[in-house]
């Protein structure tokens, strides 16, 4: 064992379960290593592999003053920080083994600390207004589709074009980027190879343009990597690629696409845009000054369609489309309402009383005859069928207004799925009673849930990721820290002895060994280690041409004979 590697061992001991968990976790040690004692551990956190996979990870600022201390021999500042917490000095002192990996790679001269300063753009503001308004599209579409990953983590091809297709993004390379934005802001969250919405994302997408666009910017400069950060803005764009310098795989173009994709950059001068880096009151009053106006009011036409002459405020678009069929979105939207999109709303919780509250309010117009008449017709026919638990069997049971529209539910063929039996009048299905609903209601068919008393309930839209569902956890490195905990109680000295008199009788080393007398004189043996067993060492002494056997707590000093 190297002399680093036995005080990168008593470095670990000496550290608390937190402070070992730390180091542990910062150099991505696995659950599973098979490190008995903090010797091994220290010979796994030195090998050349190790050390280059902790060197990766290092911003430009500590890779020079890492290159700098393998130079001068010590680190210039007093607080080693981070290196020390990788476990790659000690007292400010690059272990042996660091400074040999460190020598090999290309030198690392002190970065430019400037931050990057806000510039006008004039097409910032159009920017913030695309990435908002195309993160709430993939928003509205995966809580009725979900959006699926292959195994490298991208959106899968089938998807992709769907999404171009549908004109929810214009650009497909910008599809991976904008779903990340949206994990980063919490809006969706992956379950198993699914990107489900979020229960937070409903809110957001209520928000105005404005509230949305700070809440991804604010997310966005929280993910940002510390190699890229300047106090509490960031690095000037053209040293993004400078960030990470022993890192092969940094990609700073991504970080890059993503900043000018939200508008916080502008990709013609690479500087950021006014509100990019703060999010004061007085960046927000810019940013809303600069975005085009929302209305809040809209036209009901007679064949049943609606003209917004502007962009829609969020929250009264999120609201329309619910009971409405977007036909085409620019400047000037149009909807269209129809007997299945009025139909999806009574499911989704909407009453009578409460859609022309809400289309009184909204309306330039009133609301026209032939679209009064649509809403009392499809209120009249809601709830035809009902879908519920049966409280005895807990399957699911289906309640049909009349003989002949159960007859029809029974020959569906786009139904089959759902196995639907006839139980007397009505039918049963051991499908859940959500999943039964959307496809009754995705076939066209009035449907209203309703839960144990037999009172409706609304039937969410779509599919939502659990409250309680969370990303990537860290690794479980407990197990692991007891385990090396455990092995370091008995004497540190003691079981490096042991470790080095093991490898030299595995390599049958000729070893200088150092043992103290009965009487306090001490004595140097150099012997060919043959063996070991029993607390003794044994060893042909070549001097005197006889076998030696020493007792290891005798032994005061080890080296190896050159």
């Amino acid at each position: 064992m190297s002399l680093d590697a036995r005080g990168l061992a008593g470095a670990l001991a000496a550290r608390s379960d937190t402070e070992l968990r730390a180091v542990l976790l910062a150099r991505s040690a696995s659950p599973t290593a098979p490190w008995r004692d903090p010797f091994d551990a220290a010979e796994a956190l030195l090998e050349p592999a190790s050390v280059r996979a902790a060197l990766a990870t290092l911003t430009a600022a500590e890779a020079a003053d890492l290159s700098a201390a393998v130079s001068r021999g010590t680190l210039a500042a007093d607080d080693t920080g981070r290196l020390s917490a990788l476990a790659l000095v000690d007292a400010g002192v690059p272990y042996p083994s660091v400074a040999d990996v460190v020598r090999a790679l290309p030198d690392v001269p002190a970065p430019d600390l400037t931050a990057a300063v806000a510039h006008d753009s004039p097409s910032a503001a159009e920017r913030v207004f695309t990435a908002a308004g195309q993160l709430a599209e993939l928003l509205l579409a995966s809580s009725v589709r979900p959006l699926t990953v292959i195994g490298t983590g991208s959106i899968a091809a089938g998807d992709r074009k769907r999404v171009v297709e549908d004109g929810l993004v214009r650009d497909p390379d910008d599809i991976d980027d904008l779903v990340w934005i949206a994990d980063a802001a919490g809006l969706i969250r992956l379950i198993e190879r699914e990107w489900l919405v979020s229960m937070s994302a409903a809110a957001w997408l209520r928000a105005s343009t404005a509230e949305r666009w700070h809440h991804l910017a604010r997310t966005f400069r929280d993910r940002l990597p510390a190699g890229l950060r300047r106090d509490s803005g960031w690095a000037l764009p053209e040293h993004w690629q400078q960030a990470y310098p022993w890192n092969p795989d940094w990609d700073a173009a991504t970080w890059l696409h993503r900043a000018v994709l939200l508008g916080l950059i502008d990709p013609a001068t690479l500087l950021p845009t006014p509100w990019a880096l703060s999010d004061d009151d007085a960046a927000r009053e810019l940013l809303a000054g600069h975005l085009p106006h929302e209305v809040d009011r809209v036209y009901l036409q007679n064949d049943l369609s609606v003209i917004a002459p502007g962009p829609l405020a969020p929250g009264l678009d999120i609201r329309l489309r619910s009971v409405a069929d977007r036909e085409s979105h620019a400047q000037a939207s149009t909807y269209r309402f129809t007997p299945d999109s009025l139909q999806r709303a009574l499911a989704q919780g909407e009453t009578e009383a409460s859609l022309r509250e809400f289309l009184t309010t909204l309306s330039l117009t009133g609301i026209p005859q032939p679209l009064s008449y649509l809403i009392t017709e499809t209120v009249r026919r809601h709830g035809t069928i009902t879908v519920g638990a049966d409280p005895v069997t807990g399957r699911t049971r289906v309640q049909v207004g009349s003989a002949a529209l159960r007859d029809t539910l029974s020959i569906d063929q786009t139904l089959r799925p759902l196995g639907l039996l006839r139980d007397g009048d009505d039918l049963m299905s051991r499908v859940g009673r959500d999943s039964v609903a959307r496809a009754l209601a995705e076939a066209h068919y009035p449907v209203a849930v309703v839960n144990a008393a037999g009172e409706p309930e609304p039937l969410q839209a779509g599919r939502v990721a659990p409250e309680d569902a969370t990303g990537a956890l860290a690794p479980n490195l407990d197990p692991l820290v007891a385990r090396l905990r455990s092995a370091d109680a008995a004497d540190l000295e003691a079981a490096w002895m042991q470790r080095e008199l093991e490898a030299a009788v595995h390599a049958r080393a000729l070893l200088h060994v150092t043992v103290s007398l009965p009487d306090g004189a001490e004595r140097t043996f150099t012997l060919e280690a043959s063996g070991i067993g029993g607390g003794r060492l044994r060893g042909l002494d070549r001097a005197a041409d006889v076998e030696r056997v020493l007792p290891i707590s005798h032994i005061t000093h080890l080296a190896v004979a050159s």
